[in-house]
């Protein structure tokens, strides 16, 4: 089950990273987190307005919305608690990582259309 978790994890990430549709596209705006899914194979689905993260690229500022930080605790991106928060971007190894007040948060592959952030426990997948 856990293999099958990072194998899904990983090919998400890798069909986002093949695309010619991916990488230069802007993180501007409101994505929503879609789903989560943890390296032992869970899943949890969200509804949009639970999650919200908007991006200001020109302040490299990141403003989250969380209605549900109390529910899962632990795992990214829910354990971020509303509020406004820097973020930067660092190329490495060929995958662009996401910092958010200079903590990682993980690798990001993205489209105009869907946001996918994986770390070591968690892929989430956004939508604008």
């Amino acid at each position: 089950m856990k293999l099958r978790s990072l194998c899904v994890a990983f090919s998400a990430v890798i069909a986002l990273s093949c695309s010619d549709d991916t990488e230069n596209h802007s993180l501007n705006g409101s994505w929503y987190l879609t789903n989560t899914t943890a390296t032992d194979g869970s899943t949890l689905s969200y509804t949009k307005g639970d999650v919200t993260w908007t991006f200001n690229e020109n302040a490299s500022t990141i403003t989250v919305k969380n209605r549900v930080i109390a529910l899962v605790p632990n795992s990214n991106p829910v354990d971020i608690a509303s509020g406004d928060y820097s973020y930067s971007l660092k190329r490495q190894d060929n995958l662009t990582y996401l910092y958010i007040d200079n903590k990682a948060v993980g690798a990001l592959a993205n489209t105009a259309d869907n946001l996918v952030i994986t770390n070591d426990s968690t892929t989430m997948i956004f939508r604008k």
